[in-house]
C-alpha cells in the first residue's frame, strides 16, 4: 500500500470517527418537566389574562 493511500484513508478514517462522536450531541434530549399539569396550565391562563 502506498503512503499517499494510507494517509488519505488514516485522514478519512480519523474523521469519520471525530463526526460520529460529536453526532451525540446534537441529538435532542427529552427531560420531564418539574411542574405538573394543572401548574403549567394556571401559569398559561395567568399570563394569556395579563396580556389581554
Amino acid at each position: 500500500m502506498s503512503t499517499r493511500l494510507f494517509r488519505g484513508l488514516l485522514t478519512a478514517g480519523l474523521a469519520i470517527l471525530l463526526t460520529a462522536r460529536s453526532v451525540g450531541s446534537l441529538m435532542i434530549h427529552e427531560q420531564r418537566s418539574p411542574y405538573d399539569f394543572e401548574t403549567t396550565l394556571a401559569t398559561v391562563e395567568k399570563n394569556a389574562t395579563a396580556q389581554g
